[in-house]
């Protein structure tokens, strides 16, 4: 291990213990003592993920060309978020700084998350300013009408996300009838050549809006953004709950003269088509204290199983393999579920045979153009104070040239602790 990745997990486990010290000769009734304007939070993670890497993966001889079996990765995060209060202001910050160590690469990594203003004149209107992770939608795995955000990793869709630079203004008022709720939250998010880089390369001003009702027990959202950096689309989405232990949602997106870029004898083309992106889920709570989550998810502008064999094919038999790997990634070949069709099932039960403390998930994503598909069983442990260790299976299945069988690992074993403060 590189000796400055050591010296990042020895500050980690440092800073484990600090926390646990303070947390064991301070202890106060809080309650006793008026609230304080600042608050602080976070936590400090250590993770080890060993994996079987798949060498009959196309991109297996670019990404590992001395012919590595296996992959053992440590990889160290630390994020602090604090929030400060006066009056009817308020400064809120998120920073996350992260290590990684491997047999083929060492990385270091961080910055803010998040660093913004926002002050509320009123019970209705608040105002916003600096950078702010933003996130819209009902979806849990995907979020269609996402406009303004960096995208999630379905696999794991509550990992923290950095946001963007914007401006916001959020109007809420309360109503008798059958609207119960109105609300409109408008959004100015500006890109230049040094300014919110990873929302576009087009040097713009975007403006996004979102428009919010409650209808009975109807939550409902429509949502629109200009033609910037992104192209522009509109798009709708709902919650509803048709029992009190059974919710269902759903999001749909329009966005016209979508560019794809895609294979024509070898070479990348630039094509537009009109794509609708939609999503319908639902959520339910049995008796036995097991939650369900299932999502079915389209894109029109995703590649279609020939469209992606032919890029699978042409990275197998390229002269420069690593040209066309970067080609893929900037196409959208390589993204995350790059493909059209999707179902999303995730089963979780809370202290099963009344195992205290524990909790046991199953996750599944299926690709239904090729059949192929990702396993991910874990096991969570929270009796220790303040902490957490998850332990997690991910277990790629699939053909060659399909989605999850090209995948460059076979499957991946992770083991993660973390602790809060």
């Amino acid at each position: 291990m590189k000796t400055g990745f050591s010296a990042l997990l020895l500050l980690l486990l440092c800073w484990i213990g600090f926390g646990a010290a303070v947390a064991e000769e301070f202890d106060f009734d809080v309650g006793s003592f008026e609230k304080s304007p600042f608050e602080w939070s976070g936590y400090a993670e250590l993770r080890y993920e060993h994996s079987k890497l798949n060498d009959t993966a196309a991109l297996y001889p670019v990404n590992y060309p001395t012919g590595l079996g296996n992959l053992n990765r440590w990889t160290g995060i630390l994020e602090l978020a604090a929030d400060y209060h006066w009056d009817q202001t308020r400064l809120s910050g998120r920073w996350n700084g992260s290590g990684q160590d491997d047999e083929n690469t060492t990385l270091l990594d961080g910055g803010l998350y998040e660093l913004y203003l926002s002050h509320r004149f009123d019970e209705a209107l608040t105002v916003e300013a600096g950078k702010r992770a933003l996130k819209w939608g009902k979806g849990y795995a995907w979020n269609p009408v996402a406009f303004i955000e960096r995208g999630k990793d379905p696999s794991d869709p509550d990992l923290s996300r950095e946001g963007f630079t914007l401006g916001q203004i959020d109007w809420v008022k309360s109503l008798g009838g059958e609207i119960k709720t109105i609300g409109v939250s408008a959004v100015l998010l500006p890109v230049s050549n040094e300014l919110n880089t990873g929302f576009g390369q087009k040097v713009s001003i975007n403006v996004a809006a979102k428009f919010y009702m409650l209808i009975h027990d109807i939550d409902v959202d429509l949502y629109v953004l200009n033609n910037g950096a992104r192209p522009g689309r509109i798009g709708a989405d709902f919650s509803m709950n048709l029992a009190t232990n059974f919710e269902l949602h759903g999001e749909w997106a329009y966005i016209p003269n979508y560019p794809r870029k895609v294979l024509e004898n070898s070479l990348l083309q630039l094509r537009h088509r009109n794509s609708h992106t939609w999503l319908l889920g639902l959520r339910y709570l049995t008796e036995q204290d097991t939650t369900w989550i299932a999502e079915y998810y389209h894109q029109d502008h995703g590649y279609s199983p020939a469209e992606m064999r032919a890029y699978f094919n042409l990275l197998g038999n390229s002269a420069n393999p690593t040209a066309v790997r970067d080609m893929g990634q900037q196409a959208g070949f390589l993204r995350i579920n790059p493909m059209r069709d999707y179902i999303y099932l995730r089963a979780s039960q809370k202290e099963p045979f009344e195992w205290l403390y524990t909790s046991f998930a199953a996750t599944t994503i299926y690709n239904a153009q090729d059949q192929s598909a990702t396993l991910i069983p874990e096991f969570v442990y929270t009796g220790f104070d303040n902490s957490e260790l998850r332990l997690r299976m991910n277990v790629l299945l699939g053909d060659q040239q399909s989605e999850y069988g090209e995948k460059l690992s076979e499957y991946k074993f992770e083991m993660r602790m973390r602790y809060f403060f």
